[in-house]
């Protein structure tokens, strides 16, 4: 078992050779959710974290996806349903010599970054709640088909868990999967006027920008690595966590 400290230093290795990469490519891409906060606070990681979150605009993902090697380094590897290699529609970066152990689920085998498309929203606000409310649900289907039976903070809870996990794997991930990354695309990045991270976006409607505001790039910190992200980033942060 790793200690967290061992945990963030690996992870930022992994962040150090996927920043090159980016920047190698033109790629453009920023900290999110928890990594974000970490880097406005303490210039790295929140203490406790364990995981990495990215974004970036739908043409640059499909840029990633397209052009990264099939493993890279000899020890990462980028799984996505494009790639035929993952039940997500969404991006993780694994590195293949660090295993992990989920007691909950089975997809999480080895260390990752989590590396979330920015999609479009419409303007109006009710179709950004109504489209998060539909993620919600599609999301935790999907989660439940790589659940664990049995598992659960109480009986009773476990026990509908377990239903509901039958069920969700009766239909199939890829039924579920497909609904989301349909969800997710249904309005075009390039003319939307706001955007957010629909298929990973766990935050819901608090996830939504003003898309001038998240393709303009401003400099901060994480350890030593000079990064850019989202100019929003104070307005995302407090709408997400209230800071």
């Amino acid at each position: 078992m790793l200690t967290i400290s061992e945990i963030q230093d690996h992870l930022y290795i992994m962040l150090k050779e996927f920043d090159s990469f980016c920047k190698e490519n033109d790629i453009k891409y920023s900290l999110s959710g928890g990594s974000l906060l970490g880097a406005i606070r303490h210039k790295g990681f929140i203490p406790w974290d364990d995981d990495i979150d990215i974004c970036l605009s739908r043409p640059d993902y499909e840029k990633l996806i397209t052009i990264f090697p099939k493993v890279f380094h000899s020890n990462y590897l980028l799984r996505s349903i494009e790639r035929n290699n993952s039940k997500y529609p969404f991006a993780r970066l694994e590195k293949l010599d660090i295993k992990i152990e989920d007691e909950y689920s089975n997809a999480n085998q080895f260390l990752f970054m989590d590396i979330m498309p920015v999609d479009g929203l419409p303007n109006d606000k009710n179709e950004v709640v109504s489209i998060y409310k539909k993620r919600k649900v599609y999301s935790k289907m999907l989660e439940l088909c790589d659940a664990k039976l049995g598992h659960g903070k109480s009986f009773s809870r476990a026990f509908i868990k377990s239903i509901l996990i039958i069920f969700a794997k009766g239909v199939g991930y890829k039924y579920w999967a497909y609904k989301l990354d349909q969800l997710a695309k249904q309005y075009d990045y390039n003319t939307s006027d706001y955007v957010g991270a629909i298929t990973g976006g766990v935050y819901g409607e608090a996830e939504c920008m003003v898309k001038d505001a998240f393709e303009k790039r401003v400099p901060i910190e994480f350890r030593d690595l000079k990064l850019e992200v989202f100019s929003c980033y104070d307005t995302y942060l407090s709408n997400l966590y209230g800071r």
